[in-house]
């Protein structure tokens, strides 16, 4: 989580965009302005094994509008649903230029976050949902911070079924917590923390996997590590077509700002007891465009390249910016 220290410097169901049954949904006005990648080098498209597709900057005059700190999209690409960490689902349409690229974004809606009771989450210690994927059975899987636990829904806005937590995870101070998911293609679940560290660890955080299916209460999740790198902290994850892992990974500071990384995985790696290595993909500083960037998703394009969508979380600050952006992946 960056709002401490950026007031220093400074989630989809389906293939349409629609509220879960029954839930209190309101539909907003959503204003989108197209983003260069570079502000001054409107030449400039490529960093790393990254091509620019197209950005755009999300604003809105509706209360509950901002915190975005997850991302799933349909598998046709046309809709999207996040999850606010001040406890709402927001979903919307996706559209694309004639060339492919990223263009517009449509027919927003708001849906409180639902506790197991079905009400609305009350308290910020139990809203600050983080991290979000899309189980092989289409059920959205969400984990949260502060009161840490996951938990799992039929639909934005449904009533949720509770996972039980990892026992290590209840002892993490507020904000260390889970915050990225991502379902393997065999339907397991990996979990990393953001900084949940490890005694001995060299700069290891813990990670942990579900097999998708148990729910045999302290035994349901299995243990990994997750190596970091330097000052980069990870914010979300997303699976590639091959079935190896992306990565996406934050540092902050008064002096640097804010800088992103984008990490792979193999899913081979992806066993308990082992410690996860990324291998670099790219990294993107400022002035290029970026944000607090926390939700990740990755899907196939129409000619079958690989797309990279990423969402920031803009803490409701003015000083920060709701950004959806997609990249093409390179070979």
């Amino acid at each position: 989580m960056w709002l401490i220290l950026a007031a220093l410097v400074f989630a989809v169901p389906g293939e349409t965009a629609g509220a879960g049954a029954g839930a209190e949904a309101e539909a907003i006005i959503v204003s989108t302005t197209a983003l260069p990648f570079h502000p001054e080098r409107p030449e400039r498209d490529r960093v790393g094994r990254l091509l620019w597709r197209g950005g755009l900057e999300l604003k809105s005059q509706a209360e509950r509008f901002g915190g975005l700190s997850s991302l799933v999209i349909s598998d046709d690409r046309t809709s999207l649903t996040a999850a606010s960490d001040d406890g709402s689902w927001f979903q919307a349409n996706l559209s694309y230029a004639a060339n492919g690229d990223l263009a517009g974004l449509s027919n927003a809606v708001l849906t409180p976050i639902a506790d197991l009771t079905g009400a609305a989450l009350a308290d910020k210690r139990w809203r600050d949902a983080e991290s979000l994927t899309r189980l092989t059975n289409g059920d959205l899987l969400l984990s949260f911070e502060r009161n840490h636990r996951v938990w799992r829904y039929g639909a934005a806005g449904a009533v949720p079924t509770a996972l039980p937590t990892p026992p290590s995870l209840t002892r993490t101070f507020g904000n260390g917590g889970i915050e990225a998911l991502v379902t393997l293609k065999d339907g397991r679940v990996l979990a990393i923390t953001e900084a949940q560290e490890l005694a001995g660890g060299q700069n290891q955080v813990a990670a942990y996997l579900w097999d998708g299916r148990s729910l045999a209460g302290d035994r349901t999740w299995t243990a990994l590590r997750y190596q970091r790198e330097g000052d980069f902290k990870p914010t979300g994850a997303a699976r590639l077509p091959s079935g190896d892992l992306l990565v996406l990974e934050r540092s902050f500071s008064p002096f640097a700002g804010v800088a992103i990384r984008l990490r792979s995985i193999a899913q081979a790696e992806v066993v308990p007891g082992r410690t996860l290595k990324g291998r670099e993909i790219a990294v993107i500083r400022p002035p290029l465009a970026i944000d607090n960037m926390e939700g990740i998703e990755v899907k196939s394009g129409p000619d079958g390249e690989t797309l990279v969508y990423l969402l920031s979380d803009d803490n409701f600050s003015i000083l920060q910016r709701s950004l959806l952006l997609m990249f093409e992946l390179q070979e």
